[in-house]
């Protein structure tokens, strides 16, 4: 049996359920440990934005200084529509891969 890696979509789909249900586990850890967790990050916050629940999940999570982090990380990847984060989170990973010694992901929490 090979064990395939959750997509971008998926490991969105499911760190947004987690913070719902306020799970605080491996699993959820492991959505933005990836090398492109601040693609996920940044998917959250802009699901967040229209999704009033999450919002709050999000921000009854963090303290303001990590919220603040949040933002500012969603802030950096303003530029790259929606539908296209999937994709330059793709990208970046295999770009990060190549090369993982060379890359230091910001905290993100």
């Amino acid at each position: 049996m090979t064990y395939r890696l959750p997509s971008f979509n998926e490991r969105v789909d499911y760190a947004h359920q987690a913070f719902l249900r306020g799970e605080d586990s491996r699993k959820f850890d492991n959505c933005f440990e990836m090398w492109d967790g601040a693609f996920v990050v940044t998917a959250l916050m802009r699901r967040s934005l229209s999704d009033p629940e999450l919002r709050r999940a999000i921000e009854k999570d963090f303290y303001s200084a990590g919220l603040a982090q949040w933002q500012q990380t969603a802030a950096s990847l303003a530029h790259i529509p929606t539908d296209k984060l999937s994709s330059k989170a793709a990208t970046h990973r295999r770009q990060v891969e190549k090369s993982p010694f060379d890359f230091q992901q910001q905290s993100l929490f």
